[in-house]
């Protein structure tokens, strides 16, 4: 056991419980010879006891061990009272026994931790809940493989590094822009979604000065719901920033949402927009068309040029609620959520990614201890 609580898991200072961690073979034999479990069964990996821990002097602990794991990899976890003396103790008196210092390695995928800490949604919370384990295992299985079933380990090795973007999303939500002209609907619909008045609807042109962000639940899955200021060239220099910003949000989003006001006119700045495939998905990311005002959608001269154009929309009625689920879907379909992988696993972090892509170039160009290597990267990254 290593001075300064190396070998302590749980966080330092007083506390209701504390858990030693004692790494090696010999180090798991030591400490272990210092514990009267209860009953008269030795303890053997795996296992897990109830007994006393020695403390000498004549001075016992009540403890539970959980013990696993051969040679190297041989470990025992002493859980005790939480109280500073006694942790004190338990470290002089492993000390004593010629412990050595054993660093602890990081808590395992803090970044699944956090994840799992910052979950707003049910699809994060089960996947980050299980990631620590189903993440490794999935890595190991495809090592496992590497010798006796090279194409069954290339196969899963495509399966799983497809499904990044999926893990990913979970991590880091992907954000839906609403953009378009102003009085549009876009801040009625971004209420209508959220299902409460969040952003200011009002007659008046240019109420939206700022991008309003907001957390958004659809199907399960974490979204972040953007609305943006009209687009329009505005004199004024504050509505005039707030194009600017909106246009900034829109190009950045992983998912934009161009609505129009399908009782007028197509606005010259759709039109323009149209012609570029700005909102169409040339741009490379995912692009819908909202047209807002359904009863007026299904006649109006904004939805014609649409058809004329040959441009998809969804319409909505974000007063009524037609449409609204219709809507919604589109997004859902246009998201990385749309495909879940095989048995839940993905990749949830970059670091991942880029080792699975590592691992899937060096197994096409026949290197397997490379893809090995790269896989071992992999399992711990995160």
């Amino acid at each position: 056991m290593a001075s300064g609580f190396d070998g302590l898991l749980t966080p330092r200072g007083e506390g209701a419980l504390a858990v030693f961690r004692v790494v090696g073979a010999e180090a798991t034999a030591r400490a272990l010879a210092a514990f009267r479990p209860r009953g008269a069964r030795p303890v053997r990996a795996p296992d897990l006891r109830v007994g006393r821990l020695d403390l000498g002097d004549g001075l016992t602990e009540d403890a539970v061990v959980r013990v696993d794991g051969v040679g190297a990899a041989a470990f025992a976890e002493f859980a005790v009272h939480g109280g500073l003396w006694a942790c004190r103790r338990i470290e002089e008196r492993f000390a004593a026994r010629g412990i050595p210092a054993a660093p602890v390695p990081p808590a395992p995928f803090p970044v699944a931790a956090a994840a799992r800490a910052a979950a707003w949604t049910d699809a994060q919370a089960l996947f980050f809940a299980a990631a620590p384990r189903a993440w490794p295992a999935a890595v190991s299985a495809l090592r496992g493989r590497a010798a006796a079933d090279l194409a069954a380990r290339d196969g899963a090795l495509a399966r799983l590094l497809a499904a990044a973007p999926f893990g990913e999303a979970l991590l880091d939500p992907p954000t839906v822009t609403l953009h378009g002209a102003p009085n549009a609907g876009k801040s009625t619909l971004f209420n209508a979604w959220l299902g409460e008045s969040r952003a200011l609807v009002a007659p008046e042109a240019g109420t939206t000065r700022d991008v309003v962000e907001e957390r958004w639940s659809l199907e399960g899955f974490p979204f972040v719901l953007r609305d943006t200021a009209g687009l329009r060239d505005a004199e004024d220099p504050t509505e005039r920033e707030g194009v600017r910003r909106a246009r900034r949000a829109a190009a950045e989003a992983g998912i934009a949402v161009r609505v129009i006001d399908g009782a007028r006119t197509l606005e010259a700045q759709d039109a323009a927009d149209l012609l570029r495939g700005v909102v169409d998905g040339a741009s490379g990311r995912a692009r819908l068309v909202v047209v807002t005002r359904a009863d007026a959608a299904r006649r109006g001269p904004a939805a014609c040029a649409l058809l004329g154009a040959g441009t998809p929309f969804v319409a909505v009625d974000g007063v009524s609620g037609a449409g609204l689920v219709e809507a919604a879907a589109a997004v859902f379909a246009a998201s990385p959520f749309a495909s879940v992988p095989v048995d839940g696993v993905a990749p949830y972090h970059p670091a991942q990614a880029a080792a699975f892509l590592a691992a899937a170039r060096a197994a096409a160009a026949g290197d397997d201890v490379g893809a090995d290597a790269a896989l071992a990267a992999a399992a711990r990254a995160g």
